[in-house]
């Protein structure tokens, strides 16, 4: 299924006023892909960020191109720039295009307010377009790398195609139905789905390529009377004939009372890049009013802070940001009163959490992986002695598969459970300093990101009729046999933290979700 282009109001040919410049335009742009939804030309308003030979020394300057006639791009340079360069005989440039710039006549930002910052000791340009209140925009973007330019006789001239970036595989899908988005606050529609489309916004480019920033779920967009959603598809999306959406309506936020949500399930359909979908109208969607009848399925999509950076094991020009969560997985309050704060408890590799004191019982017998007699010396999966089973793990250790992690069960996207080295880098690269009022420690991220802070309450394993142990405990994804490793401490004492402590994974523990992004080289 296709999309009808979006047929906006003609525009009138009339002499362009054109602004005293030194250069003239004599450019060429194609676009192999879609650029709005799947339209295939170019409409008016749409726009185009160049750079120029990758020097960001110069603030970020940039020229805006701007599709205004029939074929004709106009540009607006950053101050200085167009000098600079007339001022050169050839040289590269780079190239960006992102979708819903304009939307009902209000500009998404005027440009003016890039900047440098530095970031793995390398310079950025940051805020590449965002929405005029700072949030980045969770769409598809197209690309131009490396392309060679000239200046000849007073005239600026390229030739180059605007790309879809490798490695997302963007489909989109459209709503009949306008979602208005309000600009002081958030999209009024959001769609979550299982398996996991999660969705991008291109938020930098600097000199080690461009950066994007993950979004649980997919932003709804207002375009051509309707609602047009981005996403990238997941291995496990890829792979499915089935999926669940959870469409959110009002601001997107389960937490508020006042929003309505709707679900429906689709069977027997497959998605690749470049899908294009129209979703059915609302009315034939499931409607529900309460969060508690769809939060089995979905949970409660928490906000994530950037707290360290690490280099990518298999490409050192990779850096891999990890965010955390503000809240244990199913707790309402990030702190006090502290009960509520831990969230709920799970067995390790199980996706179903219970309230502490909910009656379930966390011991070998009612554990989900538990084989034979079911006392905890055969499992069903995450084995790697055999002691235990029959082994399934290829090494002394596992790590959960998404359909085993709760987090991602829960939230979809790129949420998990940390690992037992994200736990170390956590408790190594950031400063924690115990709250006595709230139990818990406070812990700050260094820099880049500076002043960044998460909250860990004291929460403790369980066996489902109290706390089985003193030490606060976290669980982590790997683990394998009978045991699998948690970040624990000892009450207020930092010089007790370790990251790979072995319990039981019968055992009922608390969960704080994390996700990671890759800022990518250039290609």
């Amino acid at each position: 299924m296709t999309f009808v282009a979006c047929q906006k109001e003609t525009v009138k040919e009339e002499e362009p006023v054109q602004a005293e410049t030194h250069l003239t335009l004599n450019f060429t742009i194609n676009h192999g892909e879609a650029t709005k939804v799947v339209k295939t030309d170019w409409e008016y308003g749409d726009r185009i960020h160049i750079y120029f030979d990758r020097d960001f020394s110069n603030g970020g300057k940039y020229l805006d191109l701007e599709y205004q006639y029939p074929g004709e791009w106009v540009g607006s340079w950053s101050d200085g720039l167009e000098a600079e360069i007339a001022g050169n005989t050839s040289g590269t440039l780079d190239a960006y295009y992102i979708p819903f710039r304009h939307m009902d006549g209000q500009e998404w930002g005027d440009g003016s307010t890039y900047y440098n910052v530095t970031t793995y000791d390398k310079p950025w340009i940051t805020s590449v377009d965002r929405q005029p209140t700072g949030r980045p925009v969770y769409t598809y973007f197209l690309q131009a790398w490396d392309v060679a330019y000239t200046v000849s006789g007073g005239a600026l001239s390229a030739t180059f195609t605007m790309s879809l970036p490798s490695g997302y595989d963007f489909v989109h899908f459209f709503l009949e139905e306008e979602g208005k988005f309000d600009y002081s606050d958030s999209p009024r529609f959001t769609i979550t789905t299982i398996p996991a489309i999660n969705s991008v916004a291109l938020t930098r480019y600097g000199a080690s390529g461009f950066q994007t920033t993950p979004h649980a779920g997919m932003v709804g967009y207002d375009y051509c009377g309707g609602t047009s959603f981005t996403g990238v598809l997941t291995p496990e999306a890829i792979a499915s004939s089935s999926f669940t959406f959870l469409l959110t309506d009002n601001n997107g936020t389960p937490q508020t009372n006042d929003d309505r949500y709707y679900r429906r399930d689709f069977s027997g359909k497959s998605l690749s890049a470049g899908s294009a979908i129209i979703l059915p109208p609302l009315g034939a969607w499931d409607e529900y009013t309460d969060v508690n009848d769809i939060s089995m399925y979905f949970g409660n999509i928490p906000s994530a802070v950037p707290m360290f950076q690490y280099d990518d094991p298999s490409n050192p020009l990779k850096k891999h940001v990890v965010y955390f969560g503000e809240y244990n997985l199913g707790a309402d309050t990030k702190q006090a009163p502290i009960i509520p704060c831990f969230g709920q408890y799970f067995a390790w590799g199980e996706t179903e959490g219970n309230p502490f004191g909910g009656g379930r019982t966390y011991d070998w017998a009612n554990y989900a992986f538990s084989a034979g007699s079911k006392d905890g010396s055969q499992f069903t999966k995450y084995v790697f002695n055999s002691f235990f089973g029959t082994p399934d793990i290829d090494g002394s250790i596992g790590t959960l598969e998404a359909l085993d992690d709760a987090a991602s069960v829960a939230f979809g996207g790129n949420w998990r459970m940390p690992s037992s080295m994200e736990w170390g880098l956590l408790r190594s690269e950031c400063d924690w300093v115990w709250d006595d009022t709230n139990k818990g420690f406070v812990i700050t991220a260094r820099a880049p990101y500076a002043g960044n802070q998460i909250f860990l309450p004291q929460a403790r394993m369980g066996d489902g009729s109290g706390w089985i142990f003193d030490t606060a405990a976290y669980w982590s994804a790997n683990g394998g046999n009978d045991t699998a490793n948690a970040l624990v401490w000892n009450d207020g004492n930092p010089a007790s933290i370790g990251t790979a402590a072995l319990f039981n994974r019968c055992l009922g523990g608390s969960i704080r979700p994390v996700f990671d992004e890759i800022i990518a080289p250039m290609p």
